[in-house]
């Protein structure tokens, strides 16, 4: 995905694992994008509708060969395999509404808005089963979003979405894993300290804007210190939801 032109991809972050990038697709625009060097995930910002076609070298998958336009969901999550090419088109339609040419949608957002998150280590740092020895040893939630969309040996890809002044359910959840996240929106998020005797004690008031990364490298003795890789959430805003895409890396 490196190779995406830079009309529809903005570089958010990169480092020795994954690279983060928004892509944004006008209506009625189409790209074809090369054989993915690395595998990758395709993140839905905002329900919107395509044209897709996936191919493995000169073999069209017909599975994800769309005809005409298919509706795609806020949130949804497409897995592209090592090796896979991509041709979508934003199929939003614009209605005229003026001599000027400005226009509207037909009830939708106009752009296809994706996050993109590349792993560039092809192999996963721990196994599945350490994984689960992992999860499993944490004394508080591993529950790191508010909802897990998609997981493979690669990663664990949550959504995390408060409404405005709501706590995150469990209250406190335990960092095991590599984790990167990109904020859809500007939001404003509290941590609390895990302890139960120490729950009003703030930790950190994190604002940050649309398309801000973060990356945290988490240590594998991480499972014997909650103290240090736990923490409850709030959503700092009364007034606006915090939406976040989070990525764990196994």
């Amino acid at each position: 995905f490196k190779n995406m032109s830079s009309r529809f991809s903005k570089l958010l972050f990169e480092n020795a694992r994954v690279r983060v990038s928004d892509f944004r697709l006008p209506a009625g625009a189409n790209v074809q994008i090369p054989a993915a060097p690395v595998p990758a995930i395709r993140w839905q910002v905002g329900d919107a509708s395509h044209r897709l076609r996936t191919c493995r070298g000169d073999a069209q998958d017909s599975s994800t060969d769309t005809v005409g336009s298919s509706a795609v969901a806020d949130k949804q999550v497409f897995f592209i395999e090592e090796g896979v090419s991509w041709d979508v088109t934003n199929t939003a339609t614009i209605i005229k509404t003026d001599s000027s040419g400005a226009g509207a949608s037909d009830g939708q957002s106009t752009e296809y808005r994706q996050m993109v998150f590349e792993f560039l280590q092809r192999k996963p740092k721990y196994s599945e089963q350490k994984v689960s020895q992992l999860l499993g040893k944490c004394i508080y939630s591993t529950n790191v979003g508010t909802q897990l969309l998609y997981e493979n040996p690669l990663c664990r890809v949550w959504n995390f979405c408060l409404a405005p002044g709501a706590s995150s359910d469990p209250f406190v959840h335990q960092h095991t894993l590599d984790y990167v996240f990109v904020y859809v929106a500007h939001g404003r998020l509290l941590g609390y300290r895990p302890e139960p005797e120490r729950r009003e004690e703030l930790l950190f008031d994190s604002v940050l804007d649309d398309n801000s990364v973060v990356w945290e490298s988490i240590p594998e003795d991480a499972v014997d210190k909650p103290n240090q890789f736990a923490h409850g959430g709030r959503n700092g805003y009364n007034d606006r939801p915090m939406r976040e895409y989070l990525v764990e890396l196994k």
